[in-house]
């Protein structure tokens, strides 16, 4: 996907999904369930809303997971 395509995608992410890419952004090393459980304090949703957000931000190329036993999140626009 080309950089351009990628940054209208972030115009269009839910401040929900924002939320969920700072906190990330703050700490690459955190749990999926971590990310969940402090979005959800924060936005009054359920940890089941917040991991549904993280697919979709996977899904759309934003958001991946690298590693395996010390993995941390990688935040395409980061990367470009």
């Amino acid at each position: 996907m080309k950089a351009s395509a990628k940054k209208n995608q972030v115009k269009e992410l839910t401040e929900r999904q924002k939320v969920i890419l700072e906190i990330i952004a703050q700490n690459p090393f955190i749990a999926a369930k971590a990310v969940a459980e402090k979005v959800a304090a924060k936005t009054a949703v359920t940890d089941k809303t917040v991991m549904n957000d993280i697919t979709r931000l996977k899904q759309m190329g934003i958001l991946s997971r690298k590693g395996s036993k010390d993995s941390k999140w990688v935040i395409a626009e980061k990367e470009a």
